[in-house]
């Protein structure tokens, strides 16, 4: 029997059987469930549902919520791509437009090697046509 793994950002991986494949599941249902108390956080301004985290340091802290913005920063940007639905796009919080040979798996490519900005300027240059 296989075992099916969805992520905050709506990926589904599927594990085998065997012992390896179980337990590959198990780790990555742990990290989904990590990330789902991080995302929630981010969302809520509230951390104290995360482990240790009354008795963390200010750096440490400081590390959590940054983790904690950045998975909801990536959730924010896929929302387009995952609902069709580009409204909330804006400078503050860009959308990953899925079109042309874009999947929902180009967020790295796009948002880490600087292609927002260019997104950006060709939204708001949509925007101004549009007025």
């Amino acid at each position: 029997m296989s075992t099916q793994v969805t992520d905050v950002y709506g990926n589904t991986s599927t594990y085998g059987s065997s012992g390896s494949a179980q337990r590959d599941a198990r780790d990555a249902q742990a990290n989904v469930d990590r990330e789902r108390v991080l995302l929630e956080a981010a969302q809520t301004g509230d951390y104290s549902a995360i482990s240790g985290y009354q008795n963390m340091t200010g750096s440490d802290r400081a590390d959590v919520k940054s983790s904690a913005n950045s998975i909801l920063k990536k959730v924010n940007a896929l929302e387009g791509a995952n609902t069709g639905d580009y409204s909330n796009a804006s400078s503050d919080a860009p959308m990953l437009y899925i079109g042309g040979n874009q999947n929902a798996n180009s967020y790295d490519r796009v948002f880490s090697d600087g292609k927002v900005m260019l997104f950006m300027i060709a939204l708001q240059r949509l925007m101004v046509l549009s007025t």
